[in-house]
């Protein structure tokens, strides 16, 4: 049996990634943006959890603070290298380059008032199903795919590429 493995780019050189994948015969892939959390930067998936991480309840954000939060705060030194500064959110190379555990755990302090930090397995989990179950959902209504083109289409929507398919 054929074992893949997919990694995140973020550690690597274009060197080291293209010499682990020939070394690997293929076997070995990297996401194209990155970091995984790079894919959990939705505004409306980032509002829904942090909503209902608020230990009180009181924590109430939109979709469209979060959008306008990454707008004015998406190019700062802290989320991108030098060399990336001139990307903006919501450009693709925006979402390929930013760190986005480091702007996800600024947007979590930010929103929560410092009363939720980010906290990668936990949160970026919730994130993953958020995405998920509105992706399938969309596609259900549609009624026009088989739950394999929506599985399909939900990895295809989290890494937008063909690395774990």
């Amino acid at each position: 049996m054929a074992t893949r493995l997919c990694r995140a780019r973020e550690l690597h050189t274009p060197q080291q990634r293209e010499d682990c994948k020939r070394r690997s015969r293929g076997r070995v892939s990297f996401l194209e943006r990155r970091m995984y959390e790079n894919y959990l930067l939705d505004p409306e998936a980032i509002a829904e959890v942090l909503n209902h991480a608020a230990p009180s309840g009181c924590t109430h954000i939109t979709a469209s603070e979060v959008e306008e939060w990454l707008r004015s705060h998406g190019q700062a030194e802290k989320f991108l290298e030098s060399n990336a500064r001139d990307y903006a959110f919501p450009e693709e190379a925006w979402y390929t380059e930013v760190h986005g555990a480091r702007a996800l755990a600024t947007l979590f302090e930010k929103f929560s008032e410092g009363c939720i930090a980010y906290q990668k397995v936990q949160h970026g989990m919730k994130l993953t199903r958020w995405l998920l179950a509105a992706t399938a959902s969309i596609m259900l209504r549609c009624r026009m795919f088989s739950s394999k083109t929506i599985i399909a289409a939900v990895l295809r929507r989290l890494w937008k590429s063909q690395a774990l398919l």
